[in-house]
């Protein structure tokens, strides 16, 4: 894999033409993904349909790195082995470690699981450890079970450059569709195509089912005055674009 299609922090902001804080805000949305070079131990956790059990089948005397778990979907039948060991490439950090590390306080995180790059590609490569093409990897979490630390910074992310021009023409478009001076927007106030832009910004990648993506209402009205509404609708504005299966999650204000 070159090095050279993957972001640091700082080129990834310098690209979208704006500062590592949006960035990371946008990783926070789950609007943007973003990854590391592992260095550790793991195995592969089947996803997708179906409801997976299982656990150890075989153990090594040299330790649970070369360890073998048996998986058995209860709807299908379906079952194989897995065996773990080194993951020395690069994968995108699952979404619960990505927030926690954008968004904490800490200097970094201890990483827990990670999300292949492309699952299909390493399950025809490497069935026996990638048996499933859809797959989380699970890293080993007990003592003395890495060579490294698990533990990353900021410093340690990169992002694909593809998803990086994806995101900088979905915004392009975005601002060509909420223009008024031009095409069929001429009739929408510029409140309007505030309210537009405000949805898909805040909402339009948030998982109803993780509450932890819900913007809170006063985030969104804060963005809305920074857009120029006026403080007396940016409130109201902010209540009638948060969806109604919102309320399942993050708590308005």
């Amino acid at each position: 894999m070159s090095i050279s299609r993957l972001m640091t922090l700082e080129k990834a902001a310098q690209a979208l033409e704006t500062d590592e804080r949006e960035v990371l805000a946008l990783v926070a949305e789950n609007r943007l993904r973003c990854g590391v070079f592992s260095k550790w131990y793991g195995w592969a956790m089947p996803t997708g349909d179906g409801k997976w059990s299982g656990g150890v089948s075989e153990s090594h005397p040299n330790g649970s790195r070369e360890a073998k778990f048996h998986y058995v979907n209860k709807q299908t039948g379906e079952e194989f082995y897995v065996r773990g060991g080194p993951t020395a490439q690069f994968w995108f950090l699952h979404h619960s470690d990505a927030y926690r590390l954008v968004t904490g306080k800490d200097d970094g995180i201890d990483v827990g699981f990670l999300e292949p790059e492309d699952g299909a590609k390493l399950h025809v490569e490497d069935p026996e450890r990638f048996p499933h093409h859809e797959f989380v990897l699970w890293l080993e979490t007990g003592d003395d079970t890495q060579d490294d630390p698990r533990r990353i910074t900021l410093s340690d992310l990169w992002f694909r450059r593809i998803d990086i021009e994806a995101l900088k023409q979905q915004e392009a478009e975005n601002d060509r569709d909420a223009t008024t001076s031009t095409g069929d927007r001429w009739f929408m106030s510029k409140d309007l195509v505030l309210l537009n832009q405000a949805s898909r910004k805040w909402w339009a990648n948030a998982d109803r089912d993780d509450g932890t993506t819900h913007p809170r209402n006063s985030e969104v009205e804060e963005w809305l005055k920074s857009e120029g509404m006026a403080e007396s609708k940016a409130a109201s504005a902010a209540s009638i674009i948060r969806p109604e299966w919102a309320v399942k999650g993050r708590r308005a204000d």
